[in-house]
């Protein structure tokens, strides 16, 4: 009898956990962003995200981070090399449900910071005309409801020679 309740009750944790894979638009964690420049590829940095959906009314299963200024943390990356006006391509690990991706670069102003849109189709982007180093912002959405929030932030720094 005891074998028997056993078996049950892993069937029924098994077909829960099964569903909650099944039932999810995503999966747990944000997606990684890499950076294909000359054949080589480069990681950005996962800065803010919020990674989470209420699957049980009043219960919110994922996670989130709120991180530093885009340029605080760009202070400290390494950066990519790339020369004016060259072609950079944006790879996620994963597109499915990704409604939105917005790039624009991050400007110190004084003691505030300023965002400039930078043009992005096709999941490529331009590097600068300006010589030097450059903060990159890359803004991932999948969906931002009460149910469900998607959404990532991804620093890059790149550096015009």
């Amino acid at each position: 009898m005891k074998k028997k309740l056993t078996i049950v009750i892993l069937i029924i944790f098994s077909i829960l956990y099964i569903g909650d894979k099944i039932t999810s638009n995503y999966p747990d964690n944000p997606p990684k962003l890499k950076v294909k420049y000359n054949g080589n590829e480069f990681k950005a940095e996962l800065n803010e995200y919020i990674w989470q959906e209420v699957k049980i009314p009043g219960q919110t299963i994922g996670n989130s981070n709120l991180s530093v200024s885009e340029i605080e943390m760009a202070q400290d990356m390494d950066s990519i090399d790339v020369s004016s006006n060259d072609v950079l391509e944006i790879k996620l690990s994963y597109y499915k449900n990704i409604s939105k991706i917005d790039v624009f670069e991050v400007i110190k102003d004084g003691e505030d910071r300023k965002t400039i849109p930078v043009e992005f189709s096709g999941y490529v982007i331009k590097a600068p005309i300006d010589k030097g180093e450059h903060a990159y912002v890359v803004d991932v959405i999948g969906d931002l409801s009460v149910q469900s929030s998607h959404s990532a932030r991804y620093v890059i720094k790149l550096n015009v020679i």
